[in-house]
């Protein structure tokens, strides 16, 4: 299961990335990287922009940060 926090839906809204665009880059990442302590980065390009997702794991459910 993928939940947004408050956090991730305002920046989502001020940087005008929509949920899909979120879960193709889960989905489908160019590239992850392991920032320790269960913390992860999931990178893609849409159109020549970068969109990085910062995903925390937790027991039994994730949560987008």
């Amino acid at each position: 299961m993928v939940g947004f926090t408050d956090h991730a839906r305002k920046r989502m809204s001020e940087r005008k990335v929509s949920k899909a665009q979120i879960l193709e880059t889960l989905k489908h990442p160019n590239a992850i990287e392991d920032e320790g302590g269960g913390v992860q980065l999931f990178k893609k390009k849409f159109n020549g922009r970068a969109l990085g997702v910062v995903v925390e794991i937790k027991l039994n459910r994730t949560t987008v940060i």
